[in-house]
């Protein structure tokens, strides 16, 4: 049996860290270990966890917890509804997944299939009651043919944007580029998101994680970073966690770009499908990656592929305003998301 542990939604400030999804305005109340970023494994992390959950959280309400979690068990935590960030008037639900053990990429990839994703180092799936709207959607690398607008990105791109693979690292370059992002898009309400968050989220990963930073040379010839795109490699399957950019230089089209590069960098590394997260018809800023085509969509438990999009979906993605949040026009919004 997993392991599960049922989590109300609010709870005081001492009790979760709130770390932060910018890109939704969403917060996740998730455990603050701090065991995440190198794993230990076997019994003595069974019994720091289980310690732990018992000094630190007393206020939960188990359903099925013992004191030492049997060894390689994922930690299961239901959350209680929440307002939906993607829909209006909605009530959206997450399960988490704690690993008590670094994944290999075939288990990464096997999550993935099923549609979950990861924030931080935990593993969510969307657990709405009556609603079925958060999709999983993938592309098939070999089989992606770009649009004459693609193309146009793509083009401009490769002349102007220079890209580089390496770890997932926090510096004030990176701190400072994504929470400029997020001032952009109308999601600062509360506050620079701190460096604390961002290496939950971005560094301290059980995964097989990378990131691709993108430059351009400003006027003096000097690299300059613009962009940052966090990924997570499977056997495969390659995930787009997250990507942000610099405001001034959205005319670049970086979101599109950046998914146009993974999908490029799929294909050198072999790897078949580019999983981009959730994509919910109903929300604006999800809807986009149906742009990408051929894609296949997890749809009751079967990944069902679609070659084109219905005319009237197209429209609807660049003209219907969003009402769940401040965002600038359809064609740039283009930042995929967790």
């Amino acid at each position: 049996m997993v392991p599960t542990i049922h989590c109300p939604s609010r709870f005081g400030p001492n009790l979760w860290n709130h770390i932060r999804y910018p890109r939704f305005r969403l917060f996740v109340r998730i455990l603050p270990l701090r065991i995440m970023g190198a794993p230990s494994h076997g019994a003595d992390q069974a019994r720091l966890t289980s310690s732990f959950l018992s000094r630190t959280l007393p206020r939960l309400e188990p359903i099925a917890m013992r004191r030492e979690f049997p060894l390689n068990t994922d930690l299961q935590i239901d959350e209680s509804s929440m307002q939906c960030p993607y829909l209006p008037n909605r009530k959206a639900r997450l399960v988490y997944w704690l690993p008590q053990a670094r994944w290999s990429k075939t288990e990464f990839d096997r999550r993935l299939a099923e549609g979950q994703r990861r924030h931080g180092s935990l593993v969510y799936e969307p657990h709405c009651d009556g609603c079925q709207q958060c999709i999983s959607l993938r592309i098939p690398v070999e089989e992606f043919a770009m649009t004459r607008s693609q193309k146009r990105v793509w083009r401009r791109g490769q002349k102007e944007i220079i890209a580089r693979l390496g770890a997932p690292v926090c510096d004030d370059r990176r701190l400072n580029l994504l929470n400029a992002h997020s001032r952009w898009r109308g999601w600062s309400d509360d506050g620079e998101i701190p460096v604390s968050h961002y290496e939950f989220t971005f560094v301290n990963s059980i995964f097989n994680s990378f990131e691709v930073s993108y430059y351009v040379s400003d006027e003096t010839g000097e690299s300059k970073l613009i962009g940052i795109a966090i990924c997570d490699e499977g056997e495969v399957g390659l995930s787009a966690v997250y990507t942000y950019y610099d405001p001034d230089y959205a005319n670049l089209s970086l979101g599109t770009y950046s998914v146009l590069y993974q999908i490029e960098l799929c294909r050198r590394l072999g790897v078949p499908y580019l999983y981009l997260g959730y994509y919910v018809a109903d929300c604006r800023s999800l809807n986009y990656k149906a742009r990408f085509l051929p894609h296949e969509r997890l749809v009751d438990g079967q990944w069902q592929r679609f070659e084109s999009l219905p005319e009237e979906g197209l429209v609807q993605m660049a003209k219907t305003p969003d009402t769940t949040s401040n965002l600038p026009p359809a064609s740039e919004n283009e930042s995929q998301g967790i």
